[in-house]
């Protein structure tokens, strides 16, 4: 079994509640602050919440961070691509 499937259910959580929340709470404070409307909200949310995970990767590797953090990041990279997709 490899390092990918040993951390499936972290990298799971990651990805889907990792999104909602990146997306959620920039989303209700536009919607709530600014006044526009949510589904704008939503979409200026999505756009800006989008990370660089290639180099969040590549820092942790430059970093010396533990494997297992760097396995999660690149499941959760993986997921999370999939789970913004169904979005």
């Amino acid at each position: 079994m490899g390092r990918t499937e040993r951390n499936l259910v972290p990298i799971c959580l990651y990805a889907v509640f990792g999104v909602v929340i990146a997306i959620a709470t920039p989303a209700i404070a536009l919607n709530q602050l600014v006044g526009i409307s949510l589904t704008t909200a939503l979409f200026i949310a999505a756009s800006l919440s989008a990370t660089d995970p290639v180099s969040v990767t590549a820092l942790f590797r430059e970093l010396g961070v533990d494997s297992r953090l760097t396995t999660l990041m690149e499941g959760e990279r993986a997921k999370a691509c999939s789970m913004m997709a169904w979005l």
